[in-house]
């Protein structure tokens, strides 16, 4: 099976330099994405419209925007026209609770983001629906707490399967690792 390390977890905000300028945390994440040689990032499209959609303009092809489809179903679907992935959230969050799950994820070594990043993990839940009218039942993943890492991991998992780096359905294949940078966005 293919592991995932992960090699650098922060939280991206505005802040200020040396020089007490303001650096707006769009740009720093640019300057992650060149810096980690990034070849495919996903940011949540909502509630920073805004904001996403100049990351996904000012690097096409690098940049996604993600929204979350209820109705659809199976892959996600990427469209390079507006660099947006659609996908069924509940889809995508099993698909990435699968690599947690299985153990394919190696986080950096132990620190209180790493820490955080396991209580976010463990701040979602699965749960089974049913509609009172119809009968028809689904499931759906219920934040229980702060998720905001567990949700950057969903979307770099999403990131990672458009690049080929993590797969739903794992054949047998030489160990692999990749890289990745999640970074949660504060706005």
């Amino acid at each position: 099976d293919r592991r995932i390390k992960v090699i650098r977890l922060g939280i991206v905000h505005d802040t200020k330099n040396e020089a007490g300028e303001t650096l707006l945390a769009l740009d720093i994440l640019k300057k992650i994405i060149r810096r980690y040689n990034v070849s495919c990032c996903v940011i949540d499209g909502r509630p920073f419209i805004d904001d996403a959609r100049k990351l996904a303009r000012e690097m096409p092809g690098k940049a996604y925007l993600y929204f979350n489809s209820e109705s659809q179903r199976g892959v996600a679907m990427w469209r390079d026209q507006d660099w947006t992935v659609n996908i069924n959230d509940c889809e995508a969050m099993d698909n990435s609770h699968t690599v947690l799950k299985e153990q394919r994820v190696e986080l950096p070594r132990r620190s209180s983001l790493v820490e955080t990043f396991a209580k976010h993990c463990h701040n979602v839940g699965r749960k089974l629906e049913e509609d009172e009218d119809t009968g028809d039942k689904r499931y759906y993943w219920r934040k229980l707490g702060e998720d905001h890492f567990r949700r950057a991991f969903n979307l770099m998992v999403l990131a990672m399967e458009r690049t080929g780096v993590v797969r739903k359905n794992i054949t047998k294949q030489s160990p692999r690792f990749a890289t990745a940078t999640m970074e949660g966005y504060g706005g």
